[in-house]
């Protein structure tokens, strides 16, 4: 008698699940919202006038020179605008940026399709990863650069005198980022810590009775 008559019941494919989808889609949504409040207050309420992102974009303006910390000597705000990729890469590429977030939102709906209804880990990871590219992609959208407000080790030098190459800064950590980027990174971190000690399932050999 084959063994495989007492295996368990499939589980559910997570888009097809409703508690699943539910979860992906309340964790997407809610951190959404506080990407995109965080860059509103950060440029519309933290400098006494706003930020004109047009006219600072246009070189008519430049952006207030303000800077506040919220864990001194861990994390700052102090806002700039990027119209590149992480690390401030590829600056003006801008439809480049959004063409490849859009295949990336394809390729996150596809993996959430491959999971099943049990993978809540995963499907955190992977709402954490949309919420970001899609933060990211509102202000590619919207104001063709990305609103950036975090600075991360503010007022830590390098040691000996040491600068980054192309750059007249000696900071530890000279790159702004805002809560978008902090969302891709700790998703992709979950995936890659859930693939490392996610134990294989052992081969089944077949003509097994």
């Amino acid at each position: 008698m084959s063994d495989q008559a007492h295996d368990p019941a499939p589980l559910k494919p997570a888009h097809l699940h409703p508690g699943a989808v539910a979860l992906f889609v309340l964790v997407c949504v809610a951190a959404l919202a506080i990407d995109l409040g965080i860059k509103h207050w950060a440029f519309e309420v933290f400098p006494p006038d706003g930020v004109d992102i047009p006219a600072v974009l246009a070189g008519r303006e430049g952006i207030p020179d303000k800077s506040a910390a919220i864990v001194p000597g861990v994390l700052a705000i102090k806002l700039t605008l990027n119209q590149g990729a992480v690390f401030g890469m590829a600056q003006g590429q801008r439809w480049f940026f959004i063409l490849a977030t859009f295949i990336a939102l394809g390729v996150v709906g596809y993996f959430f399709s491959t999971t099943t209804a049990d993978q809540s880990f995963v499907h955190i990871a992977l709402a954490l990863i949309l919420a970001g590219a899609l933060g990211n992609l509102y202000d590619r959208l919207m104001y063709a650069a990305v609103r950036d407000m975090f600075w991360l080790l503010p007022g830590v030098m390098l040691p000996f005198g040491w600068r980054w190459p192309n750059s007249h800064t000696s900071d530890i950590y000279p790159w702004l980022f805002n809560a978008a980027d902090a969302y891709l990174l700790v998703g992709i971190v979950m995936i890659l810590i859930r693939s490392l000690f996610t134990p294989k399932k052992p081969a089944h050999g077949g003509g097994e009775t």
